[in-house]
């Protein structure tokens, strides 16, 4: 009998011992989780997990010194440690289920008065405990041995027996509420696990409420109840534990994980597998800050495919997103050594080049990329031959800041595009020439907004110098040297997308003068934008606003320079078509300026033809000008335009036209653009 309690007694040891070591592995890997996802659910089952630790070691402690090193001071301390630990159940459980669980009301109402119980019985117990120690801790029976921290004492204590019967119940309603369907989805706990942990406590708390109903000893011999309630809860929450911890683990393998995609997707270029805009930017910043501590310079390569987007009008999507493709890849497979490619644009890229700190350095790249580009692609059995626009940048000589940087490379790959298929270093006089232009930019805006522009017309004439109709040419009234002229502020008006405002601007001031001065005694012109041309509606609203105003369309010239028409060609026909049914007459502006084919003037319903004043100014005397004009007045006539030449300043030059049968002219030879009082005026219509 001696020795099959000193086995058990053994055996016992050497659980606490392993269970230890179980659970504080637990918590350690709970603590980890929780420092790497602070949340309220890890924070709940990390306070249980070291509860249940806290009492393990006690026992284990207890033992230690009891059957290893015997120490009364020691076993009696780690035991009371071990028993308040427990104590702390009563109120822990309902607490943790209430946290983890879902509960209706009913099942709160039952899991409070599990709470107030256990806020009640600690006191008492510990009350009870105060006042008779033997309660928790009776003297040892003469001639017992002292196995596994007192199994003994500890289980036929009067107090330990109210305990283990409380916290029997409790376990017996957690085992309830954890079986109850519909609780478990706050928690989601693995249930092969959650199950095996309930049989074993099961198991164990059965076996002592049966040796504790059922057997006779003063002192319960340990085979009885082996091994007893208290380990059997820490079990239970050591296999509750790791279900949980493989729970988090899960859940935060899947944070990481999708954090990573998003990472990948915020920072990458999805399409040519490059790091994209944002990452440009953070990787720049980087290098500035790490150039001004260093003191190092280093470069920055921003480039732009020329008229890519002839190739996705010409061979489509697919074949210019794999010649995108094939561009990445020999870009990279050439000069990944020297930097980093970034995706910033469409069809822009940028290289950081952080180990070129020199002008000559960052030219030969330069160089070899344009070189390296000469080789065409082949894609779909097509091929294509790619060239780009490359500003450069030494940094931080050409900028200390994002924002300045990528301003300054930006106007420098303007430059550089304005010639194509070559690279440009950054200059002060570019940014000044930048800067000069961004305040006439706002300058322009705010005369739009304050209506500081004017109409004046050019008289069109016959041979006779009588007035055909007058040409509305546009003035700012701004004096500010800025702004220039036409043709200064026009095409910056364009670029800055300011075309529409001005348009209507110029609607508007036009038919109020026909309306109120001119009153349908003769035509006027207006040029067209190629936003204008390309609006299938315009002609519509332009119908429109001349009913409202009282004028009769053949009063209305639209003019459209050679250049504009043909590169909307195909939208333009169909504009222009509802402009003439509309009963608009169709000027074309600037005719012989361009490289174009002649057939639109067959489908196109055109009425003017406007010889480009750049003939009108070399006759006579350039014998291939005076050839190709009289071509231009034959064709006019043989396709039953009218032909307006303008530019006029000498009277030879009005003779030649004359001669070869031009029908209207303007030029200052004429008559210099007047207000329409002077236009009135001067042609006796005041």
């Amino acid at each position: 009998y001696n020795k099959n309690m000193e086995k058990a007694g053994i055996l016992f040891f050497g659980a606490k011992i392993f269970f230890s070591g179980i659970i504080v592995f637990a918590v350690i890997q709970f603590s980890f989780i929780y420092y790497k996802m602070p949340r309220k659910e890890v924070r709940t089952h990390l306070i249980l997990s070291c509860i249940a630790s806290l009492y393990i070691l006690s026992d284990t402690l207890s033992s230690f010194f009891t059957v290893i090193i015997p120490h009364e001071h020691s076993t009696f301390f780690f035991g009371v440690t071990r028993e308040a630990v427990t104590l702390s159940f009563f109120f822990l459980a309902p607490f943790y289920l209430n946290r983890v669980f879902i509960l209706k009301k009913t099942l709160q109402k039952i899991n409070r008065a599990f709470l107030i119980t256990g806020f009640i019985a600690v006191p008492a117990l510990v009350a009870a405990a105060v006042i008779n120690p033997a309660l928790l801790f009776p003297r040892i029976p003469d001639g017992s041995e002292f196995f596994s921290g007192g199994v003994f004492i500890e289980n036929n204590a009067p107090l330990i027996k109210i305990r283990n019967i409380i916290l029997m119940i409790h376990l017996s309603y957690a085992i309830i509420l954890i079986l109850i369907p519909g609780t478990r989805k706050k928690s989601e706990l693995p249930l092969r696990t959650l199950f095996t942990g309930l049989v074993i406590i099961s198991y164990f708390a059965f076996n002592y409420l049966y040796a504790i109903l059922f057997s006779r000893h003063d002192v319960l011999p340990v085979t009885d109840h082996f091994p007893y309630l208290g380990l059997s809860v820490v079990i239970f929450i050591t296999f509750l534990t790791f279900a949980v911890i493989h729970l988090f683990i899960n859940y935060y393998t899947r944070i990481v994980t999708i954090t990573n995609d998003l990472r990948s997707e915020l920072y990458y270029d999805s399409d040519l597998q490059v790091p994209n805009r944002i990452s440009f930017r953070k990787d720049l910043n980087f290098s500035i800050n790490e150039a001004h501590e260093s003191g190092e310079d280093f470069a920055l390569l921003m480039f732009d495919i020329d008229n890519f987007h002839n190739i996705r009008e010409s061979y489509g999507e697919r074949f210019s997103d794999k010649i995108l493709k094939m561009l990445i890849q020999r870009l990279i497979e050439n000069f990944t050594l020297e930097g980093v490619l970034y995706r910033t644009g469409d069809t822009e890229f940028s290289f950081i080049l952080n180990d070129m700190d020199t002008e000559e350095q960052v030219d030969a790249l330069a160089s070899k990329v344009l070189s390296s580009l000469k080789n065409p692609f082949m894609a779909y059995g097509a091929s294509y031959t790619l060239t780009v626009s490359i500003a450069v940048l030494i940094l931080p000589r050409d900028g200390n800041d994002i924002d300045t940087i990528i301003d300054n490379a930006y106007h420098t790959l303007s430059s550089a595009k304005k010639i194509k298929n070559t690279y440009e270093f950054f200059s002060n006089n570019l940014r000044e020439k930048t800067i000069t232009k961004i305040f006439t930019v706002d300058l322009l805006s705010n005369c739009i907004s304050n209506d500081e522009f004017t109409l004046v017309y050019q008289p069109i004439v016959d041979v006779n110098g009588d007035l055909m109709y007058a040409e509305a040419l546009l003035r700012c009234t701004n004096k500010d040297p800025a702004i220039g002229g036409p043709d200064n502020f026009i095409p910056i008006i364009e670029k800055a997308g300011m075309t529409k405002d001005l348009d209507n601007l110029v609607v508007r001031r036009a038919f109020y003068d026909m309306e109120m001065k001119i009153k349908n005694r003769f035509g006027i012109s207006l040029n067209m934008t190629a936003n204008q041309l390309t609006d299938p509606d315009y002609g519509e609203f332009l119908l429109l606003f001349a009913k409202q105003h009282g004028i009769e369309p053949g009063q209305l010239v639209l003019e459209i320079t050679e250049s504009t028409l043909v590169q909307n060609i195909e939208l333009a026909r169909e504009s222009l078509m509802a402009l003439k049914q509309h009963g608009f007459s169709i000027a074309i502006d600037d005719f012989g300026k361009g490289f174009s084919s002649l057939t639109y003037l067959v489908e196109l319903p055109v009425d003017i033809l406007k010889i480009d004043m750049a003939f009108v100014h070399a006759v006579p005397g350039d014998p291939k000008k005076e050839t190709l004009v009289k071509y231009i007045m034959e064709l006019g006539n043989a396709l039953n335009f009218k032909v307006v030449a303008e530019g006029f300043e000498l009277p030879e030059q009005v003779d030649f036209f004359k001669d070869i049968g031009c029908n209207y002219f303007q030029g200052y030879y004429f008559s210099k653009p007047l207000s329409i009082h002077e236009l009135l005026k001067r042609y006796s219509y005041t």
